[in-house]
C-alpha cells in the first residue's frame, strides 16, 4: 500500500453522472510517483483509492450549494402553484364538482392541496414518499384540466 500526499482544493458536482470530482494538487516533481501508484487513468476501468487526513489539519463545514432533492424541488413546486390562478380555478371547479362551493384562493388551494397529499405542511413533500405521490397523480389531473378548460380553445382554432 502507497500514500500520496496532495492538498485538497475544491470539488466539482458532475449531474449527468451523479457524483462529484475531488480535485487535489501535488508538486510536479512528484506526479511521477503518483502515475507510478495510481498508473493513468483509463476509460472503462477503474482504480480505487482512499481519502485520509493527514498531519493536524482542521476540517470546516463550508456552506455548499447542492443541488435539491426530488423532495425538496416538489415541496417548492407546491408552494408556487398554490399561488398559481390557474390552479386556484382549476382547485375551485374541483371542489365545486364535489358539491361545495368556495371561491378559488391561495389559502383554498393550500388545504385542497394539502388535503389530497394527505399532509399537515407542504414541507412535507420533502420527506414524504406517498405524499410526492399524490403530487404528481395531482399534478396529472390539473395537466388534463389545463388541456380540456384552458389550452383546448387554442388547439381547435385552425
Amino acid at each position: 500500500m502507497s500514500a500520496i500526499q496532495s492538498d485538497y482544493r475544491t470539488f466539482k458536482h458532475i449531474p449527468s453522472r451523479k457524483c462529484y470530482q475531488l480535485i487535489m494538487e501535488i508538486p510536479e516533481e512528484e506526479f511521477a510517483n503518483v502515475c507510478q501508484v495510481l498508473g493513468y487513468p483509463r476509460t472503462g476501468e477503474n482504480t480505487y483509492v482512499g481519502i485520509a487526513l493527514l498531519g493536524n489539519s482542521i476540517v470546516t463545514k463550508p456552506e455548499i450549494n447542492c443541488d435539491k432533492s426530488e423532495g425538496e424541488k416538489l415541496r417548492t413546486r407546491a408552494i408556487m402553484l398554490c399561488k398559481d390562478e390557474n390552479f386556484q380555478l382549476f382547485v375551485s371547479h374541483a371542489i365545486s364538482t364535489k358539491e361545495l362551493t368556495i371561491d378559488a384562493s391561495l389559502m383554498n388551494s393550500i388545504a385542497y392541496l394539502k388535503h389530497w397529499c394527505g399532509i399537515q405542511s407542504r414541507s412535507e413533500l420533502t420527506t414524504n414518499i406517498n405524499a410526492q405521490n399524490k403530487f404528481k397523480e395531482l399534478l396529472e389531473q390539473y395537466k388534463s384540466w389545463q388541456y380540456e378548460n384552458l389550452y383546448a380553445e387554442n388547439l381547435n382554432r385552425g
